[in-house]
C-alpha cells in the first residue's frame, strides 16, 4: 500500500501507533508533547513504511530537521519534520 499524501500518513500511524488525536499540532514534538517513547517510534516509522514504502532513516530525518533549525535533537522532531521527510523521499 502506498499513501500519496505524507501528511495523511503520519496522522493515521500517529493515531494506530498511540491514539494521537488529527488535530494535534504540526509542530509537536513526537517524545515531549505526544509523549512517544522510543518503541513508539520504532512502531511508528514502521507503519509509515508500510504505508509510503519510504524507509525513514533517524539520522537522515535528524539531518533534515537540523537543516532547517540548527541544534534540534532527537527530543524536537515533530510531525511536520516526518511530513516533510516524507515529502522530500517519495
Amino acid at each position: 500500500m502506498s499513501s500519496s499524501n505524507p501528511e495523511e500518513a503520519v496522522y493515521t500511524a500517529l493515531e494506530t501507533v498511540k491514539n494521537v488525536p488529527r488535530s494535534a499540532a504540526p509542530d509537536s514534538s513526537l517524545t515531549r508533547d505526544l509523549g512517544l517513547e522510543s518503541i513508539d517510534i520504532v512502531d511508528l516509522f514502521f507503519e509509515l513504511e508500510q504505508a509510503t514504502g519510504t524507509v525513514i532513516e533517524i539520522n537522515q530525518l535528524l539531518s533534515q530537521a537540523q537543516a532547517k533549525s540548527s541544534g534540534r535533537r532527537f527530543e524536537d522532531i515533530s510531525i511536520q519534520d516526518v511530513v516533510d521527510f516524507l515529502a522530500s523521499h517519495p
